[in-house]
């Protein structure tokens, strides 16, 4: 799970379906879901971290720890 303000300014709340290895993009202040990505990874996701880059964009990292995969999803709202 992963909580962040975005660049924006929508609190997100990151987490994972673990049966579909989706990820959901939930906006915490109005309280609904704002998209999922599907099947992320092929693996169980372990972890993410969310990174502002010099671009001003919000980057989020995904890792999976079977195959240490690791992805960024550009979050673009």
């Amino acid at each position: 799970m992963c909580i962040f303000n975005s660049i924006n300014n929508i609190l997100f709340l990151i987490y994972i379906n673990k049966v579909y290895n989706n990820i959901i993009l939930y906006d915490i202040n109005n309280k609904n879901k704002i998209n999922e990505i599907k099947v992320a990874h092929d693996d169980y996701i372990a972890g993410f971290r969310h990174y502002l880059d010099i671009n001003k964009r919000d980057l989020l990292m995904s890792i999976s720890s079977e195959n240490n995969n690791i992805k960024l999803w550009d979050i673009i709202i």
